[in-house]
């Protein structure tokens, strides 16, 4: 399972050639997501149901969401690389969700991917490849995020006995470049006050798929492509003001700045030689939390309540 650190930001250099986009402009956390079998706490699977799709439509992301999408096969919807955003186009389907989607722009050598997201706290991705004794290659991508949801906006998504359907919708682009949700795997968790200290799960989304290769009239190998997204969630509450402390290398307190959460700035600079800052704050029900920044990572991630199921994410540096 992936391990996610909400008080510290990675470097988000992963060796691949890609950026990564915001609808909100806000940095994505990076780090690296470790492949294995779901592991699960107060969580239910409620459904496998698995959609056949056409083998030239490639899987490039998902769309999340705590209600079904409709009656509708495979809904379009369109993604603007510049804003990071994704749009669904059919009228008739009006429902809240957050994506991360590898998006491609350009043409030949100029051609890039885009990782679009919003909602998502991103990981970096675990590329793949090998070159088998056949002649064939096999190659493989592994993208990472978690959700927050937002246990204090929970009436807004969970049912009256406080469940609450997570569900993975994938996301292809078809071969003329245009895009398209099909409904997904879901499961079942309660979103209760206790969630925040022990509700947490995670699904993959995994498909493969094999292109041939000739040599004249016969083929000469098949190649293997794999991707697998992994999504993590966790139930948290966003908090109201926060405090910045600045720590001395003996432990010793240097100076501290309190902010509102939504007054907290870009870059928080502290004119004195700190070696670690105690960023701390109270959540809506009056419970204590706190994590640590040294001075190597310098960057502290925070929530910010969307008044949708999730929250989304502010990011500051501290000089």
């Amino acid at each position: 399972m992936m391990k996610v650190s909400r008080g510290k930001k990675t470097d988000r250099k992963s060796g691949e050639t890609h950026r990564v986009i915001r609808k909100s402009n806000l940095a994505a956390v990076g780090i690296i997501g470790m492949l294995g079998i779901c592991m699960l706490s107060g969580c239910s699977l409620a459904d496998k149901e698995m959609i056949e799709t056409d083998e030239r439509d490639l899987l490039v992301g998902v769309f999340v969401t705590t209600e079904r999408l409709g009656t509708v096969t495979d809904v379009p919807c369109e993604i603007d690389i510049d804003a990071g955003t994704l749009k669904i186009t059919d009228e008739d389907i009006d429902v809240d969700g957050c994506y991360m989607i590898y998006a491609r722009s350009g043409e030949g050598e100029d051609m890039y991917e885009t990782l679009v997201s919003d909602g998502i706290s991103v990981g970096i991705s675990n590329v793949g490849y090998n070159e088998n004794a056949d002649g064939s290659v096999t190659r493989s991508r592994t993208v990472n995020g978690c959700v927050y949801y937002d246990l204090d906006n929970k009436d807004s998504y969970a049912d009256s006995d406080g469940d609450v359907e997570i569900i993975l919708n994938k996301v292809y682009e078809k071969t003329d470049g245009t895009y398209y949700i099909t409904s997904g795997s879901s499961m079942g968790c309660a979103a209760t006050d206790q969630t925040a200290e022990n509700g947490s799960g995670a699904m993959d989304v995994k498909e493969s798929y094999k292109t041939t290769s000739f040599s004249g009239s016969e083929s000469s190998s098949s190649d293997e492509n794999e991707m697998v997204i992994h999504v993590e969630w966790k139930f948290e509450r966003a908090g109201e003001k926060y405090t910045f402390t600045a720590m001395s290398e003996d432990n010793k307190e240097l100076d501290a700045k309190t902010y509102d959460v939504g007054d907290i700035p870009d870059t928080i600079k502290f004119d004195c030689d700190w070696q670690y800052v105690i960023v701390s704050y109270a959540d809506v029900t009056g419970k204590m939390h706190s994590s640590f920044v040294d001075k190597e990572d310098s960057v502290y991630e925070y929530s910010v309540s969307t008044g949708k199921f999730f929250l989304d994410t502010g990011v500051v540096e501290i000089e």
